[in-house]
């Protein structure tokens, strides 16, 4: 699902910004914090979209019984 792969991407940047490797790359750490915070607004965008679908699918289970 898209929500998964966002997940995983997020993971990934998450091991990138704690990498050693990269500690001193303040240019890299900026853009990947900017990458993980646009990663976090869209997955909270989408588990609120998929949280109304489903209180509407409630409903409507609610409604036909």
């Amino acid at each position: 699902t898209l929500i998964a792969e966002l997940e995983e991407k997020q993971e990934e940047i998450k091991k990138e910004l704690s990498s050693e490797e990269n500690m001193s790359d303040y240019a890299l750490l900026d853009e990947l914090s900017r990458e993980l915070e646009v990663l976090d607004e869209e997955l909270l965008r989408l588990m609120e979209e998929w949280e109304e679908h489903s209180r509407a699918l409630e409903q409507m289970k609610v409604d036909n019984i």
